[in-house]
């Protein structure tokens, strides 16, 4: 319960409070259909990130109304300022994809955020561009290296397996040399030996068998190297992409320093404060 010192508003100020909140959201709801209706983006961000109510929000946007208004005309303006974009895939209703220039095998390499908005470069496409060292062939030369390696290992394990058998040829002729010289009881003359050369056969036939195993035959030789020849294609096409986009980047916008800092004064100017504009039906 209240205590007597505690001063509760009056029916009066408790109207008036409501009927103020009200007449702001009242407020805030047609100036943000007035935005809307003018494609007023500047004024559309500041009303639909700022103060409108979370329920008009999501009723607004029910069916990404205004994720697509903001995305085509985001569209629009980035390609007005930029021709030499080339719009590749909306992958949500607040996501674009754009790539430079009209290289085949380029991919995206532009990222346009329009909830936020955000145009950026890709991550790991930025990553790429900026650690890239077109004089760096370490990548190639590894997997040039380890093609080689499959044909010395196979060679030396051959030859490793022809000395083995070299050894072997000796001992089997003198087992099958002792082997008929047999007693009348069916024993060799020198038993401990012959038991000795039987060991020593079975030894250097396991040793043989287990380099066997190590080495490839043909077919499995032949398709290891498919397997290295192939990542060493793709390693060479993706440098000459990464090549040709950054050359690219250089015809258009002089440097990748100099493409980022664009970029982001393109949201800063997109974003400024400017008079109403009627509504056009450009699309994409």
């Amino acid at each position: 319960m209240p205590t007597s010192q505690e001063q509760q508003p009056s029916l009066g100020e408790v109207k008036a409070s409501a009927s103020k909140n009200i007449g702001q959201l009242l407020q805030d709801l047609q100036s943000f259909e007035h935005a809307i209706e003018t494609e007023n983006v500047a004024e559309i961000y500041r009303i639909y990130q700022g103060k409108l109510h979370k329920e008009l929000k999501e009723t607004s946007n029910q069916n990404h109304e205004i994720d697509n208004l903001l995305a085509r005309k985001l569209h629009d303006a980035l390609l007005a300022r930029f021709e030499y974009l080339q719009f590749v895939k909306k992958i949500s209703p607040t996501l674009l994809q754009y790539r430079i220039g009209q290289y085949y095998h380029q991919r995206p390499t532009i990222m346009v955020d329009v909830s936020v908005p955000k145009i950026y470069i890709e991550p790991t496409v930025l990553n790429e561009w900026r650690n890239f060292n077109e004089t760096d062939h370490s990548q190639l030369k590894e997997i040039e290296q380890k093609i080689n390696q499959l044909d010395v290992q196979n060679l030396t394990l051959q030859s490793e397996v022809e000395e083995l058998e070299k050894k072997l040829l000796p001992i089997n002729k003198q087992i099958q040399q002792m082997a008929q010289q047999k007693t009348i009881f069916n024993r060799v003359k020198n038993e401990e030996e012959y038991l000795q050369l039987l060991n020593t056969k079975k030894q250097l036939e396991a040793d043989i068998q287990k380099l066997n195993a190590q080495k490839d035959d043909d077919t499995t030789l032949n398709r290891r190297k498919e397997a290295y020849q192939q990542d060493y294609f793709n390693i060479q096409l993706h440098r000459a992409l990464i090549t040709k986009e950054l050359r690219l980047v250089q015809k258009y916008a002089t440097s990748l320093d100099h493409l980022e800092a664009e970029l982001m004064q393109f949201i800063t100017d997109y974003l400024l404060p400017r008079e109403e504009v009627q509504a056009n039906d450009k699309g994409f």
